[in-house]
């Protein structure tokens, strides 16, 4: 342990210039955090919305800022509430509206919060309010439980059942299969030591890899990219994209860190390891979600 943790430290050494934070499950000694962790699956990366909504056969729900509280508040509460339409089998961000997405605008009406869900049109599918919390109360637990509130009333309206208590909850019965596919632009071992990673990593989180010739659902490929120009270190990309077996891309995420010159030329393996899990983490989680709303 004392050696891995020397080793994060001399590759992770240009952390202050850290371009992804995330919450990463392998930590030296002093606290350093994988930089190539993600806090939350797919989040502020490119999905390819057509198609998940195709696939899914459901409208996406495009939550904006709610009008009528401070920027923060407004854009903190239309996030939990997508966040909550999501626990709800509803398809929802809060990022950018998706083409032909539905809206759900929330607006400050006196005492109460107005929401009213909105066709790409403009023709109005559902409204409904509710209580505005009293401003001392407006903290995160307070916005949880608003953002909560909406959710239920608008999933309720949809026709959707409530989420499942946690210790009640099914895994999808058929494991999804994934075929590796290529990861190219890596120096050195970076490609190969790559894809093993995130089979491993797959693999922990019940994904079934498809070796060779044999039938698959889906396919993840990488590219890795370095840029800059510093003395000392490289600004290192990883981009990982899922497709479907007939080649449309559903999703991607992209993973970046400075490193320094001689570790991104040096051996990949402890590397690739934190990138390859730290990825498979947000695509075991997108390939559960697109199973268990099929």
């Amino acid at each position: 342990m004392a050696a891995t943790s020397r080793s994060l430290r001399f590759v992770l050494s240009a952390l202050a210039l850290l371009a992804l934070a995330g919450c990463g499950s392998v930590a030296d000694a002093m606290g350093v955090r994988d930089p190539f962790a993600m806090q939350r699956p797919f989040e502020g990366t490119n999905r390819n919305w057509a198609a998940l909504t195709s696939i899914i056969g459901e409208e996406t729900v495009f939550v904006p800022p709610v009008t009528g509280l401070d920027e923060s508040r407004g854009a903190d509460l239309a996030s939990r509430i997508a966040d909550a339409l999501q626990q709800r089998d509803i398809l929802a961000t809060s990022r950018n509206a998706p083409d032909g997405s539905l809206t759900l605008q929330g607006s400050v009406e006196g005492p109460t919060l107005r929401f009213v869900l909105s066709d790409a049109a403009g023709n109005v599918r559902d409204r409904f309010d509710i209580a505005l919390p009293q401003q001392g109360a407006m903290d995160g637990i307070g916005l949880s439980a608003t953002a909560e509130a909406a959710a239920t009333r608008l999933s309720t309206n949809l026709g959707k059942p409530e989420p499942a208590p946690p210790e009640t909850q099914t895994a999808a019965v058929e494991a999804p299969r994934v075929r590796i596919g290529s990861v190219t632009g890596g120096p050195g071992d970076a490609g190969p030591q790559l894809a093993r990673a995130a089979s491993l990593g797959l693999a922990r989180r019940g994904v079934v890899i498809a070796d060779g010739d044999a039938s698959f659902d889906f396919e993840l490929s990488a590219t890795v990219s370095v840029t800059g120009d510093a003395p000392e270190s490289r600004l290192v990309t990883i981009n990982w994209t899922l497709a479907d077996s007939a080649g449309v891309a559903l999703g991607d995420v992209t993973q970046a860190n400075e490193m320094p010159i001689r570790a991104i030329n040096g051996p990949w393996g402890e590397t690739a390891a934190l990138a390859g899990d730290a990825a498979a983490e947000g695509i075991a989680a997108l390939l559960a979600e697109l199973l268990r709303r099929r």
